[in-house]
């Protein structure tokens, strides 16, 4: 035994833990005799060009893409689980998310009837594009003008929501100036459903006693569900639009449920050849598009409020 050997014995002759681990790992080859290869990977993949970063990206869509174009072709596998966030009670509607499959063979076939009323409803929301400001008079200085107050980051979107009556679609289109983002239109969809539904029940428009709300957008059903069930607390000053507007919804639901109508909020899956969800998001784009057409001073007077948009395009 050298000595470098003998100065690796503990007391009781046994190479100690923390050398042997040290030795160890020293001679080790790392990835099966490729040292350094798993370092050189993960670096080289933060260092590829743009160009190669987005193929890598476009390829992983394509396989997602063809994922949903099988389950649309009804041979793909039951993706997902099975989710029930809210069981049905006096107060309390049903909201369940199926399988995506289940979800999307559901959707397809759902239509409104003399028994039931099926509402699709979407919501979609974008920024708002800033009106520039005037040039500066050439004869002030810069240094004596006062700079302009900074701009909020704010978000127009749109709403909506569809149904059927018999082979006609009747469509509904929303403009929400001043939203939180996209999430806050779905919730806003979810609502202005559920009060098109309680509506036509209170004006006796229909006598349909089930009425089944298809969203695509999880987060806003289950937004709804914690306000429904009162998890969400009380309202106080710091619920921003989109807790405001899921109160709404709830109130909704519950009122609907207490009128002893039969009550599902169903989730169905976005961008898989459902028609009512189709219709859905081009009503929603379009009414984001109107509302981004109002002028400054329009949208500011209508911010917190939902407005049938009648015109898309025209601007106020």
């Amino acid at each position: 035994m050298d000595l470098n050997t003998s100065s690796q014995l503990n007391a009781g002759g046994k190479v100690s833990a923390r050398e042997s681990g040290a030795n160890e790992f020293s001679q080790r080859p790392s990835n099966n005799g490729r040292s350094g290869h798993s370092d050189k990977t993960n670096s080289s993949r933060s260092n590829l060009p743009k160009g190669r970063q987005n193929r890598i990206k476009k390829r992983k869509r394509l396989s997602k893409n063809q994922q949903r174009q099988a389950i649309s072709n009804g041979n793909g596998s039951l993706l997902g689980k099975r989710e029930v966030i809210l069981k049905s009670s006096d107060e309390y509607p049903d909201i369940i998310f199926e399988k995506t499959e289940v979800a999307a063979n559901f959707a397809k076939t759902a239509r409104s009837s003399d028994e039931q009323l099926v509402l699709f409803v979407d919501g979609s929301a974008g920024v708002r594009t800033p009106t520039p400001s005037p040039p500066s008079s050439p004869d002030i200085s810069p240094s004596s003008s006062p700079s302009p107050p900074p701009q909020p980051y704010r978000m127009d979107g749109g709403a909506s929501v569809v149904y059927n009556e018999g082979d006609i679609w009747v469509t509904l289109g929303f403009g929400l100036p001043d939203v939180e983002g996209s999430r806050e239109s779905e919730v806003r969809a979810i609502e202005q459903g559920l009060q098109l539904a309680l509506d036509m029940l209170k004006s006796q428009t229909t006598n349909r006693r089930k009425i089944i709300v298809l969203s695509d957008c999880q987060h806003a059903a289950r937004l709804v569900a914690k306000h429904i069930t009162g998890r969400a607390g009380h309202p106080n000053s710091t619920w921003g639009s989109m807790s405001r507007a899921a109160a709404a919804a709830a109130r909704n639901a519950r009122t609907l449920r207490q009128l002893g109508v039969e009550l599902k909020i169903l989730w169905t899956p976005g961008h898989l050849g459902v028609e009512g969800n189709k219709l859905a998001d081009c009503i929603a784009c379009h009414a984001r598009s109107s509302t981004q057409a109002l002028s400054d001073t329009k949208a500011l007077e209508l911010a917190g409020r939902v407005e049938r948009m009648a015109n898309p395009y025209a601007r106020r």
